[in-house]
């Protein structure tokens, strides 16, 4: 959040793609001195409904991100975290946040990424196939959803082929961070 840089429009509009049950949006809203809307935009009605009383600055949209229904340069920023990878067309979702942001706006993009470092890409790995299905199926009674999780983060590209891809669809100065030893990727992106 801090990488979005609201504070030099905290009055503006921003747009928390993938929001599922608003907790990034909302966590947003309540930085001191955060003065604007925040539209939460998700196909999973579902999820934004058990989320939206956590904050009034906070409105739930059920959109695709193929088709956002804002106007062209309205949203002073945006986010996604850990939802971009579930997206059927990357690229044209890169496309559609570049067409809703205002010129100067950044996009940040926190997702899951493959560690580089051969023994923690190992352990990971290992935990990620083998051992979180498992647990997180006992756990949860959803097994289906441990094993999506791992075929979702092996088929989206490393965090350098996002970045290019960023740039392929307009953004300006993308930059990426590894983060846990490289089991997610932080890209900020601006629309120049």
């Amino acid at each position: 959040l801090a990488r979005l840089g609201w504070e030099r429009r905290a009055a503006g509009t921003y747009l928390d793609l993938c929001a599922g049950t608003l907790d990034v949006g909302a966590a947003l809203s309540r930085f001191p001195g955060f003065a604007g809307r925040i539209v939460g935009a998700d196909f999973a009605e579902p999820m934004l409904r058990a989320g939206r009383s956590k904050s009034a600055a906070v409105a739930p949209v059920v959109a695709d991100a193929l088709a956002l229904p804002l106007a062209d340069a309205s949203c002073d920023g945006a986010i996604v975290a850990f939802g971009i990878r579930n997206i059927t067309d990357l690229g044209a979702a890169l496309g559609e946040v570049h067409r809703v942001l205002r010129p100067g706006a950044r996009f940040v993009v926190l997702e899951f990424s493959t560690p580089r470092l051969a023994l923690v890409r190992w352990i990971y790995l290992f935990y990620f196939h083998r051992v979180l299905p498992i647990v997180g199926g006992l756990v949860s009674g959803h097994p289906t959803a441990y094993r999506y999780l791992p075929e979702s983060v092996k088929n989206f590209p490393e965090a350098g082929d996002l970045a290019r891809r960023m740039s392929a669809a307009g953004f300006a100065r993308v930059s990426w961070t590894a983060l846990s030893f490289g089991i997610a990727a932080m890209h900020v992106g601006e629309k120049t």
